[in-house]
């Protein structure tokens, strides 16, 4: 009797212990992820998938940073190349760098004039240095000269088909560069002073500047901004020729710069350069310089097309 009860109490424990292996087998099956997520191998599988991101992200941002610093250097040797091509800056050939500031600025702003027209660029050029060889980059001279005289120096140089709008416009340009960016000196007897008076006449023009179109304390796209609103006041000056002048000036003044005219920045693009000006002209370890021999460049290339 006393066996008997022992083998039952041990066949009872026996089943209780089946019944708690089985029991905890059941849990497991039910939440695996929690096993895993406990299991020493697993976090290391994981804590590697993240090293692995990380690195990812770290090698694209290291391979971005390349291709753009490639691209800057492919921008730089194509630029190179191109001026290395073209080594003049715009009107070097007409512009004496001893010349006063104003007869220079003159010289961008009749180049700018002539090269707006619907008339090819070598006649443009040619009527520039019939002018120039008359002197009438000098506001003196152009104040002296009459609307014959001015007729005949374009005739010369071939600008026939706009010679006589055009005369009239040098005119004009003269009478304004007299009154915004001249001098009225009276003279000073007591007579020149009342005959000034009564004919509301006979005063004299003296220190008339181009020059003073520019803005000495600007720069950039403001200078630029403030130098289209003066040249719109010029006549016979549109949009494509305050582009050529901005454009071809910054040599002479570097804080226009930097600037293309649209027609070049077009051209910039159809070449295999960019048309994104500040890339350009950080390629060019921003030469105001090197920006004007650039346009003068793109130009030659877009006219030899």
């Amino acid at each position: 009797m006393v066996q008997t009860r022992k083998q039952s109490r041990e066949k009872d424990e026996a089943t209780a212990a089946d019944q708690k292996a089985q029991d905890e087998a059941a849990r497991n099956a039910q939440s695996p992820s929690k096993l895993a997520s406990h299991h020493p191998l697993e976090k290391n599988h994981h804590r590697g998938q993240k090293h692995e991101s990380g690195d990812e992200m770290v090698s694209d941002l290291k391979s971005a940073i390349n291709n753009k610093a490639s691209d800057g250097q492919g921008l730089q040797q194509q630029l190179h190349r191109i001026l290395n091509k073209h080594k003049e800056t715009p009107l070097q050939q007409l512009v004496d760098e001893k010349w006063p500031a104003s007869k220079i600025v003159m010289v961008h702003i009749l180049n700018a004039l002539l090269s707006s027209t619907r008339i090819s660029h070598h006649i443009a050029l040619a009527t520039l240095r019939c002018l120039v060889d008359e002197d009438y980059h000098d506001l003196k001279t152009l104040h002296e000269s009459s609307w014959q005289e001015r007729t005949e120096i374009l005739t010369n140089g071939g600008y026939t088909h706009y010679r006589e709008r055009t005369a009239t416009y040098l005119g004009d340009l003269a009478d304004l560069m007299r009154q915004k960016y001249g001098k009225i000196l009276l003279r000073q007897s007591v007579r020149a002073f009342l005959h000034l008076c009564i004919n509301h006449a006979n005063h004299a023009y003296k220190d008339d500047d181009a020059s003073k179109i520019l803005s000495a304390t600007e720069q950039g796209a403001k200078l630029r901004s403030i130098l289209t609103g003066r040249l719109k006041e010029i006549k016979g000056l549109g949009p494509v020729g305050c582009d050529i002048f901005l454009a071809t000036v910054q040599g002479f003044c570097p804080n226009v710069a930097p600037y293309l005219d649209r027609r070049n920045l077009d051209m910039a693009k159809k070449i295999g350069l960019t048309d994104d000006l500040e890339a350009i002209f950080e390629a060019l370890r921003s030469s105001p310089m090197d920006m004007a021999r650039l346009e003068e460049a793109l130009t030659s290339e877009r006219l030899d097309r």
